[in-house]
């Protein structure tokens, strides 16, 4: 069965870090920045074909040096017959 998943993310750091953390997170290859608020609230995305991609994608998000929380905004599963 194909499978096709789709996360929103807010990490969260210090707006002094907030730079860093965006260079940081931009090295991972399965997350993609959408957007900051300039005050340490940053948007991401997960996809994956998997559940378990999508815990490994909020699992590297939480381990980046200066991401102090990662908050659920959004998840999307659909499979072949959808």
């Amino acid at each position: 069965m194909s499978e096709y998943h789709v996360a929103s993310f807010i990490a969260y750091t210090y707006p002094d870090e907030q730079a860093q953390v965006m260079s940081r997170l931009s090295e991972l290859s399965s997350c993609d920045i959408h957007g900051d608020d300039g005050k340490g609230r940053i948007i991401v995305t997960l996809e994956s074909e998997s559940q378990r991609g999508i815990v490994d994608g909020f699992e590297q998000i939480t381990n980046v040096a200066g991401v102090l929380n990662l908050s659920p905004v959004y998840h999307e599963y659909c499979d072949e017959t959808n």
